[in-house]
């Protein structure tokens, strides 16, 4: 019986004879096999990533808090905003986290239409992000020259 907390894991070893170039096309074929079950989007699906960027928000939000108003009383507001903020921000995305990059996918019947629906999704928030991370580094330029 498995314990709580522990995690295991199952290798699988197969010793195959023959003439090198068969084995070696057979070990080719089985790696590419394997390596294909996995999405394209597995490293997302897989890690958290709520977390570091709650904290990021959050540690960054304060900071700049801090800078921007030397009014004490509006400091106390604009903490508690970039407290709540990333708290309420989080939680969405990692619904949308969850529904968009599932980590096992079955593309069979219905299951077909809602995977390609959702691969089109897929696309369209990677490349917003894309999108929007070269805009800011293009207005970041922009306004180093500005200045």
């Amino acid at each position: 019986m498995r314990q709580p907390g522990l995690v295991s894991a199952i290798g699988i070893y197969l010793y195959v004879t023959g003439p090198a170039s068969a084995v070696e096309r057979w070990k080719k074929t089985t790696h590419d096999i394997v390596c294909g079950m996995k999405p394209w989007y597995d490293p997302i699906a897989r890690r958290g990533w709520a977390n570091p960027l709650g904290i990021l928000l959050i540690f960054g939000g304060l900071v700049a808090a801090c800078a921007a108003h030397p009014d004490p009383k509006a400091q106390i507001l604009v903490i508690a905003c970039c407290l709540l903020g990333p708290l309420l921000l989080i939680a969405p995305l990692c619904i949308l986290k969850r529904a968009a990059f599932p980590v096992g996918a079955f593309a069979i019947n219905k299951g077909l239409e809602r995977h390609e629906m959702l691969e089109s999704w897929r696309w369209l928030y990677v490349g917003g992000v894309i999108v929007a991370f070269m805009i800011n580094v293009a207005a970041g330029v922009i306004a180093i020259r500005l200045i």
